[in-house]
């Protein structure tokens, strides 16, 4: 019987998130085949003595290094070892905070059956997707082709060649075996076919990394999917149908600029019950601040526990600015404590923040961040307990394993909110007495680009120091690690950089330099901006044009990297260099700016239209670009234009580049050439208005051609 499991089959995830499937009954496991070139080492003996993955620095492989598995990270060795000894490999894909993961590998690879079938049948592979975003996404696009879906713990099957002809995410024990079983048969005696399947996935993929180019997306119509996509959302707690429920802060940034440029009922209602569904659900954490990666129900009540850097990086900019467009003040303040935790929480030695936190804490899900009811009497008191279990909805049944993930969706009268108050910094001091969950100190580049661009929204919004200084040490910290040879790195364990740096981590890191100094005024952070979009060009253009994610381009029969425009949980890498362009351009002023912002606005029209809400950041970064988009120069010191520039840092407009300094600094920003301070000029391209030094003048030139 043909290999049923080779076939296009959706199999239960994982991380992207679900319940966990039924245990399949066992199949017979004898026929794995055993290699002539058996190795020497028992699965105890490698499970003592260490794989291949000793050596790594990153944590999650590091979870691995010592499992029976005689697992090799992704590389020559372990590519040339699948060619030598002929056969496929056994691909897995994760991250260290991933609960699914964690599952797979306690119920799979720590098992001395499992070991013995992929050692001796298998070349296997771990790979971090968070070191390297590439591979990560070459396969999940395998997998989506094969199943539909993909998930992480991501598997696939490949042939020496590289051909993937299996695709997969959590797969249960048994049902591991099996696969392994039959896949290693179907190898054996069906090779061709198996080649063949691999050649159809690669072909397809090849085909869907070069799209036509098409005819540049209108303003119009981006306005018109952003309210299509409101119209989709729960219209009661907001976001995008689920379960499992994402915060999708990069289409929710879509909607909310959509409804700044043209306001709509529909836009504003599908953004205030997002923005307030996830702020008083479990996705956020109540007590210490922050948010989660998603929930697994469609209410935003009980989260898959991990939290994200940029999770967190994205939600609070989102916050912040939702906070301005909206006249929120709640949203400023969710902003703001989202920056805190990040600031205490997720800081590391040295600047810089850490990737993640885990979802288990003491090799249990969810425990450190749950509560019962007399757990919180005993911190608080019976008379505070009683008006703050309402509050959070803390009740005797619980709504996760006999305890509550907290919300704030009770009713909060004057005591309650007093009691809350009281409440909140004694529950975070109990809570940090229990086991905590483990942190990932690996900094990513991306990631902290991120973050220091939320934070420098933060500091421009309260003038709050610590948001500031916090950034400029992640800079600090990215510039002198990060960048040994001149050229960027993807990552940093400790002190020691990993892998080259890709479109996602030069993008998010020029973004965030140039939100810094619009923030700051610091020069240093704008030549930054400028150095890595020029190395961005001269490493990972396109000559269709645009980018791709990494300047190493798989050979074939290896499915093809895809173009670096649909979305993940972060905004595509060429979306965000699309947007950075068009800021630089306006600031410098060059011609080569210019040129290659209109050349990469050319090459993403046609994919930006075929990817709608999977391509919001690059539709994004599209609808700023027409505009009007203003450079807005307040010269003059500081003291002179402080009013002026508590205009634009409470509107906190997208659609504008920001220079505040002295009308001498002339070399830096050609457009202060005769400009006399102290006054507000709003430019287009060159061409001002009349300078003002009136506030209300000000705001109302910056509104010209938006809504809010």
């Amino acid at each position: 019987m043909r290999f049923a499991l080779l076939l296009p089959l959706a199999l239960t995830a994982c991380d992207s998130a679900c319940s966990k499937p039924e245990r399949a009954s066992a199949p017979d496991a004898g026929s794995i085949a055993t290699s002539p070139t058996r190795d020497a080492r028992t699965p105890e003996q490698v499970r003592r003595e260490g794989n291949h993955l000793l050596s790594s620095g990153s944590l999650y492989l590091q979870q691995h290094a010592h499992n029976p598995v005689d697992w090799y990270p992704w590389g020559p060795e372990a590519l040339e070892r699948a060619k030598a000894l002929d056969r496929p490999i056994f691909l897995s894909i994760g991250y260290a905070s991933c609960h699914w993961c964690h599952v797979m590998e306690e119920d799979g690879f720590s098992k001395d059956d499992v070991a013995l079938a992929l050692n001796e049948g298998y070349v296997a592979i771990k790979v971090d997707r968070e070191e390297r975003p590439d591979l990560d996404a070459r396969y999940v696009d395998a997998v989506v082709e094969m199943t539909g879906s993909a998930g992480w713990p991501l598997t696939v099957l490949l042939t020496p060649g590289l051909q993937p002809f299996f695709g997969g995410t959590y797969i249960p024990h048994d049902r591991l075996l099996g696969t392994l079983a039959q896949a290693s048969a179907e190898f054996r005696s069906s090779r061709a076919e198996l080649e063949a399947r691999g050649a159809g996935v690669r072909a397809r993929l090849a085909k869907a990394a070069e799209p036509d180019r098409g005819e540049r997306i209108r303003g119009t119509e981006i306005v018109a999917l952003a309210r299509r996509m409101a119209e989709s959302a729960e219209p009661t707690s907001g976001g995008f149908r689920g379960p499992p429920k994402f915060p999708n802060a990069v289409r929710w940034r879509l909607v909310l600029h959509a409804w700044r440029k043209a306001p709509d009922a529909v836009m504003e209602a599908a953004l205030r019950a997002t923005l307030d569904g996830m702020a008083k659900g479990g996705l956020r954490d109540q007590v210490g601040g922050g948010f989660h990666r998603y929930t697994v129900d469609a209410t935003w009540t009980v989260p898959h526990f991990e939290k994200m850097l940029y999770v967190n990086a994205e939600l609070a900019d989102l916050y912040l600015e939702a906070g301005a467009a909206l006249a929120e003040p709640s949203y400023l303040e969710i902003g703001k404590d989202t920056l805190d935790f990040l600031v205490r929480d997720m800081q590391v030695d040295g600047g810089g923040f850490a990737a993640s936190f885990d979802a288990d804490s003491g090799g249990h899900e969810g425990t450190y961040y749950v509560w019962t009811p007399a757990e919180l009497a005993a911190v608080l008191g019976a008379a505070d307990a009683q008006h703050v279990a309402p509050l959070l909805g803390v009740t005797a049944a619980g709504n996760f394993e006999h305890a509550t993930v907290l919300t704030l969706r009770g009713a909060a009268g004057p005591e309650a909110r007093a009691a809350w108050g009281r409440a909140r910094p004694k529950l975070r001091e109990a809570r940090a007495k229990r086991v905590a969950p483990r942190r990932d100190d690996k900094v990513i580049t991306a990631w902290n680009g991120l973050a220091i661009g939320a934070l420098a929204r933060g500091f421009a919004r309260t003038r709050d120091a610590r948001y500031r200084d916090a950034a400029e040490r992640a800079v600090a910290r990215i510039w002198s690690v990060h960048r040994p040879n001149g050229e960027l790195a993807r990552a940093s364990n400790g002190q020691t950089p990993e892998l080259p740096g890709m479109l996602d981590d030069y993008a998010d890191l020029a973004r965030g330099l140039l939100a810094l100094f619009e923030a700051t005024g610091d020069a240093a952070h704008l030549t930054r901006a400028i150095t890595l979009v020029d190395e961005a060009e001269t490493r990972l253009k396109r000559a269709a044009g645009g980018w791709q994610l990494t300047a190493e381009q798989p050979a074939p029969p290896a499915p093809p990297a895809p173009l670096a425009l649909t979305d993940s949980e972060e905004p595509a890498g060429a979306a965000v260099m699309l947007e950075t362009l068009l800021r630089l351009s306006t600031l410098t002023s060059r011609a080569d700016h210019q040129a290659r912002l209109e050349a990469a606005l050319a090459a993403i029209a046609g994919p930006a239209r075929d990817g709608g809400p999977s391509a919001a950041a690059a539709l994004d970064a599209t609808l700023l670009a027409e505009g009007p988009f203003y450079e807005v120069l307040l010269v003059g010191d500081p003291a002179s234009t402080r009013a002026l520039g508590s205009v634009v840092d409470s509107l906190d407009p997208p659609w504008t580049s920001r220079f505040a300094g002295p009308a001498n600094a002339t070399a830096l920003v050609p457009a202060l050439t005769g400009k006399p301070g102290p006054r507000a000029y709003v430019c287009v391209r060159g061409a001002c208005n009349l300078p003002t030094g009136d506030p209300a003048v000000l705001r109302a030139q910056l509104l010209a051609g938006w809504g809010h």
